[in-house]
């Protein structure tokens, strides 16, 4: 390994960590204490924490582990050594603002709107710098690049109605369908702005060709041009 991309490696592992810091900050000051859910793995920590108190950061950290034991066979470790990197700072930097705001008002708390339009850019955006730095946040990513390892077809629409499944799915905790047509917002605010930054960085040529609309061309982009 050269000094050059030794110093790429060692900018990949710092980008990923800001993104991971800055998607855990929007899931856990805007979207989660307000009640407000997203797709992914995020969005059933955060079904599971409203339904059955379980702590957003346990079970986003259970899930994803699952889903990279899977995954590290089929994807090899340095994508899942990455994201596994990625999955471990964004569970610790989530437990660590849980513990400091017990009992705290949650930010924008008479405002959902602008709650759900910042949440949703900051986890966007988490997720365009660590898929532009060949990781990941961690679940339906890791599930689209398995499939997209073996099968040359568009997985956007597909990872489009789980998420809009999960967000649904609220419903049966929240008892409140303004609050799951926030959560659509919510996604559609989040997957441009995770597009536009990954397109941000100019790491990779063809990246900002693949982002329009479809995050799974992204991540197969991303993970092949390294």
């Amino acid at each position: 390994m050269t000094r050059k991309t030794k110093l790429h490696e060692i900018r990949d592992y710092v980008i990923i960590a800001l993104a991971m810091i800055e998607g855990s900050i929007g899931l856990n000051i805007f979207l989660l204490p307000n009640h407000i859910t997203m797709g992914g793995v995020g969005g059933i920590a955060s079904i599971l924490c409203w339904g059955f108190g379980i702590p957003a950061s346990v079970s986003y950290l259970a899930l994803n582990v699952f889903l990279l034991l899977i995954a590290f066979r089929i994807l090899g470790y340095k994508f899942c050594l990455k994201t596994i990197y990625g999955v471990g700072i964004f569970a610790f930097t989530t437990r660590l603002i849980e513990t400091h705001t017990v009992g705290m008002t949650p930010l924008l708390h008479d405002q959902p709107f602008m709650a759900t339009v910042i949440g949703a850019f900051f986890m966007g955006s988490s997720a365009g710098l660590g898929l532009s730095c060949n990781g990941s946040t961690g679940g339906s990513d890791t599930v689209a690049a398995m499939i997209n390892k073996y099968w040359n077809i568009s997985l956007g629409h597909a990872i489009m109605i789980c998420d809009l499944c999960i967000i649904t799915s609220s419903y049966l905790v929240l008892r409140d369908w303004e609050m799951v047509i926030y959560g659509y917002v919510c996604l559609f605010v989040q997957s441009p702005a995770a597009a536009h930054r990954a397109a941000e960085t100019g790491r990779y040529g063809t990246y900002s060709k693949f982002c329009t609309g479809d995050r799974t061309s992204c991540l197969k982009t991303t993970t092949r041009s390294t």
